[in-house]
């Protein structure tokens, strides 16, 4: 995730003003505004809630990259059909679809949780930590 901001308050400011550290103070109490109200309150860009989750029947393989990321819990078990792997349990079966994979799957929730925590494996979040650029101005 990057955001691209650009500024022109109409007037030339000097150095000692808007510098480096500046800009720099200002992205990270953006960035810090924008992890708050999208991975804790749970809103988008226009202050909505996000979307609901699906509640389509879903099956979890446990395999997969999302359950490599969030274990599957809850749901009933899900047997191979055919393959090497026909009558063995190869994942879990949610029939209120990714919802109630992410209710029963999730730890801390508590009533304060947002309906939509968009933490899965937590990599989203750590892409929109402020990095030093590697050029300086």
């Amino acid at each position: 995730m990057s955001i691209e901001a650009t500024h022109d308050f109409g007037a030339t400011w000097p150095s000692f003003v808007w510098d480096l550290k500046a800009m720099r103070d200002v992205a990270e109490v953006l960035r810090t505004s924008l992890v708050q109200r999208t991975f804790f309150e749970g809103l988008n860009v226009d202050d909505n809630g996000m979307k609901a989750y699906s509640t389509k029947p879903i099956v979890i393989y446990r395999n997969s990259e999302t359950a490599r990321r969030l274990k599957p819990k809850g749901g009933t078990p899900w047997k191979g059909k055919r393959g090497p792997n026909k009558g063995r349990v190869v994942g879990r079966f949610y029939e209120d679809g990714y919802k109630q994979y992410k209710a029963e799957s999730r730890k801390g929730l508590n009533d304060r949780s947002v309906e939509v925590d968009l933490i899965l494996s937590g990599n989203s979040r750590a892409a929109s930590a402020c990095r030093p650029s590697a050029r300086r101005a």
